[in-house]
């Protein structure tokens, strides 16, 4: 039995070295592929000028697009699958789908994956101002400095990035903000990350834990990191319950697509991260609301789903 246990461990810890090659490398290659697709249809002058972007500089955002496509592709969609594949098998799909419940209760699951990416927004718009003041007051200095820089670089990037309110930018940003991220990140956080360490520890909810940290500080904007760890944590919550990773792909894609949605109707840009691009005041009973609401929707999917023994 020993034997058998060193194995195993030894197998999972191939398995993790094997990831983490994959992301180095599709990152490398993402980078790579989208920075010379840029050269050759906006060509070099505009890609050595990306350094500095004003919001009306449209071949520049254009090739930052692009290149951002690209970049979260290689860094997160295709590691996941090439991982998934190399170890999983050809039919990997199956294993983020053991959903084996009849079709009253998924489409109950489904209603709750809708509502719970719309009824968390206040409570994470929140939790981000609460984050960012709490930077503000703890942290002094260089490193208060270095951390609030790199949310300004980003607000300036992702603000360039919604400056174009046509319907092809619309379509653009839809799947650069909402439609790539739900997919990739759910692929390689809920549908490997957080099913290995289950495996491993056979502990769902510290599984859920560890992921979730890991999720919001790969993002590397630490004002948004705790709202962006309790989104996490509610789409690895759904995953564990549903068995399936249709569903928090599903809350994930609304989630961000709310906010480039909004920013189309209202004809107005708007910063690109959800965490952070949506405010709700400072209404505390909007709050109460989000949190209650939210609550309600996790307990209710609790009691359709029942204890999943079979969701790894």
């Amino acid at each position: 039995m020993n034997q058998l246990n060193q194995i195993k461990s030894d197998l999972s810890r191939i398995n993790w070295i094997y990831l983490l090659a994959f992301v180095a490398a599709g990152t490398l290659f993402g980078f790579l592929v989208g920075y010379l697709l840029s050269i050759i249809f906006f060509g070099p002058d505009t890609v050595r000028e990306l350094s500095f972007v004003l919001p009306k500089d449209s071949e520049k955002i254009a090739a930052l697009k692009l290149m951002q496509c690209f970049n979260h592709a290689g860094m997160f969609l295709l590691p996941s699958l090439f991982w998934l594949i190399l170890i999983r098998g050809k039919y990997f799909y199956r294993d983020l789908n053991n959903l084996t419940t009849n079709g009253y209760k998924i489409i109950w699951i489904t209603l709750i994956s809708i509502l719970i990416s719309y009824t968390t927004l206040p409570m994470i718009s929140f939790m981000y101002s609460w984050n960012q003041e709490f930077i503000e007051e703890i942290i002094s200095g260089r490193f208060q400095d270095w951390l609030l820089g790199l949310e300004s670089n980003s607000d300036r990037l992702l603000v360039a990035f919604s400056t174009d309110t046509s319907f092809g930018g619309f379509v653009v940003n839809l799947i650069m903000m909402a439609f790539l991220p739900a997919i990739g990140e759910e692929l390689l956080f809920r549908g490997i990350i957080q099913r290995e360490l289950t495996n491993s520890i056979h502990k769902p909810y510290l599984a859920i834990v560890l992921t979730s940290l890991l999720f919001s500080t790969v993002h590397f904007e630490f004002a948004g990191f705790i709202p962006r760890f309790l989104l996490s944590f509610i789409l690895g919550f759904l995953f564990m319950k549903s068995g399936s990773l249709a569903f928090p792909i599903l809350t994930h894609f609304l989630n961000n697509a709310s906010v480039v949605v909004a920013s189309y109707i209202n004809q107005t840009p708007i910063g690109g991260d959800p965490i952070k691009s949506t405010s709700y005041g400072e209404s505390l009973s909007l709050l109460i609301l989000s949190v209650v609401v939210s609550i309600l929707l996790l307990g209710l999917l609790g009691l359709i789903t029942g204890k999943r023994k079979d969701w790894v």
